[in-house]
């Protein structure tokens, strides 16, 4: 009888793991053919001694992500920008030329060419009669140290001003005197993808790589978190128990914070310098993550932290160098859910977060590019279009 039984209870053991794992397989199944990404080309990326890595001059290839809704189109210019135009037209009608420098949040990761800040802030401000040229040379992947080594290499094209997009993960590497020189002695040895994970992403938590690791190989899994992640309350509550690299968002900087922020300081101020010294214009987007769109909405369930301590540290040192910084958290205070501009586990800007962003940056622009144009002042009519109403 005992046996009986215990064969029994091994077949029902036996049958239950069989059904969890047909239901596992056919879940997989399923989102692998629903939830589908799709790469044509490659990508057009390229080691390099200076900077690791770089855009491919000439390069041509498609993606979609499994959360993206499109196949997104790459074109490189023969220059290594994201622009469809050739480096021989920049600034065709003078020096009208104005270069954003930035990582994949400013190459437009995820969105259409036509539909990144850059071209958006292009064409809202020839609308309003300030016409530029505004090329992408943005770069997914780089930090702080190499917007400033492709600065020098932007600076010779003459342009009107420079742009930085300037995110807080700019700042995650070491980004000091001796982070830098031990990143060049890692460059001699190895190549661009490992010591991309060495300054990146060996410095997350090991649970986060886990589980990003594991999305990788399951679709299934990235279509869990992702629905998961939609919600800003689950978000929020994922959130709080994260620690580390994130304390950014703390009110009072530690003193590791406090040491990337002198550094980032010693950087833009060198970068501001040599744009002054080229005659060229610098200012500083700063663009917030999806974390700080969340916390300046809903304040109230992170009461220890607060999106705006990055935004006012980058806005301080602009005030003691003279060069201007533009805030897009504060565009986001105003949405009722700002979140929605984000993908939620990638964590890039959407299309309609990229146009908001760049309609954002143009109303910001406009003053201060009419002023080093004595052009036709832009129309106040033309921006009030650009105020975002939640329906």
């Amino acid at each position: 009888m005992r046996a009986k039984k215990a064969k029994s209870f091994a077949v029902n053991i036996l049958v239950s793991i069989s059904s969890i794992a047909l239901t596992l397989l056919a879940l997989e199944g399923g989102a692998r053919l629903f939830w589908r990404e799709d790469n044509r080309g490659g990508y057009c990326t390229e080691p390099h001694p200076t900077f690791l890595h770089r855009n491919r001059p000439s390069c041509e290839y498609q993606l979609k992500k499994t959360e993206g809704s499109e196949l997104v189109s790459y074109t490189i210019n023969e220059c290594g920008h994201r622009d469809p135009r050739p480096c021989s037209e920049y600034g065709k009608d003078g020096k009208n030329l104005v270069i954003a420098l930035g990582d994949s949040f400013t190459f437009g990761a995820m969105v259409q060419e036509r539909d990144t800040y850059v071209r958006s802030a292009e064409t809202q401000l020839k609308e309003a009669g300030i016409n530029i040229t505004y090329v992408n040379a943005g770069v997914g992947g780089w930090d702080l140290h190499q917007y400033r080594e492709a600065l020098r290499d932007v600076l010779i094209y003459n342009p009107k001003m420079v742009t930085v997009g300037l995110l807080p993960n700019d700042l995650y590497a070491d980004i000091s005197p001796n982070g830098i020189e031990a990143r060049a002695r890692m460059a001699v040895s190895q190549d661009a993808a490992a010591i991309y994970d060495t300054i990146y992403s060996e410095q997350r938590p090991s649970l986060e790589r886990l589980v990003k690791s594991a999305m990788q190989q399951s679709r299934f899994l990235d279509l869990l978190t992702h629905l998961l992640l939609r919600n800003d309350a689950i978000y929020a509550s994922i959130y709080k128990r994260r620690s580390g690299e994130d304390s950014y968002l703390t009110k009072s900087y530690s003193r590791t914070w406090r040491q990337k922020i002198e550094h980032a300081a010693t950087i833009l101020n060198e970068m501001a310098s040599e744009s002054k010294k080229a005659n060229a214009l610098f200012a500083v987007i700063v663009i917030p993550q999806r974390i700080q769109a969340l916390l300046a909405a809903r304040p109230e369930d992170f009461p220890g932290l607060d999106a705006g301590s990055f935004s006012r540290e980058i806005a301080a040192i602009g005030e003691s160098s003279g060069f201007p910084v533009i805030d897009f958290l504060e565009s986001l205070k105003e949405d009722s859910r700002p979140t929605s501009h984000y993908y939620p586990v990638d964590g890039h800007l959407t299309p309609e977060g990229q146009r908001r962003l760049g309609d954002f940056v143009a109303e910001h622009l406009a003053p201060i590019l009419e002023e080093s144009f004595k052009s036709i002042p832009p129309s106040s009519a033309h921006f009030a279009r650009l105020t975002y109403r939640q329906t």
